[in-house]
């Protein structure tokens, strides 16, 4: 008998212990919930940094856009994507932070105007929107130019995009 009321009494041990364990998280989750919303509301620059940094830049881009309104379209170009992006007609074997030298066919990607230079020689105004791993541009007309962000972990590496009266997507990656 006696030893029963041993085991139970350490069973019961184990389980107030292990009650309190669970009781423990979930106050702390409920603390890192708070901080979280504090921060996106308060310091929406650095909220967004460490989203991109835990989650990765698709989480980023789903964050980015509900905070900034990129639900509609916007003049302003998403940030990430402002510069100027040099073009190729196939993906580049490039590491994560690659900038590319040479910038004679590029697009650049500005508040309210994209505009391709070199070989492809167009301007067009633009109003962005975020849709998933997309950024639409709205080009006027009924048009768009759909700009498809391809990323790997907290990183945009390049951006794929087919402009008007060409068939083939092309591939930017930024430059100096």
């Amino acid at each position: 008998m006696r030893k029963i009321s041993v085991n139970l009494v350490g069973a019961l041990v184990i389980l107030v212990l292990a009650l309190g364990y669970i009781y423990f998280l979930k106050i702390e989750d409920a603390n890192v919930v708070a901080d979280l919303t504090t921060m996106r509301q308060n310091d929406p620059v650095q909220y967004l940094e460490d989203v991109r940094h835990r989650k990765g830049f698709d989480a980023y881009l789903a964050q980015f856009s509900s905070t900034y309104g990129y639900g509609d379209f916007r003049q302003d170009v998403p940030a990430f994507l402002l510069g100027r992006w040099a073009l190729f007609s196939q993906p580049q074997r490039v590491g994560y932070q690659y900038i590319a030298e040479e910038c004679y066919n590029y697009l650049a990607i500005e508040d309210g105007v994209l505009k391709a230079k070199g070989k492809f020689q167009a301007s067009y105004p633009a109003r962005y929107r975020i849709s998933g791993t997309t950024v639409v541009a709205d080009i006027g007309d009924g048009r768009t130019i759909p700009i498809s962000l391809v990323s790997y972990g907290m990183d945009l590496h390049h951006i794929v995009v087919t402009l008007p009266g060409q068939t083939k997507p092309l591939y930017g990656y930024l430059c100096k």
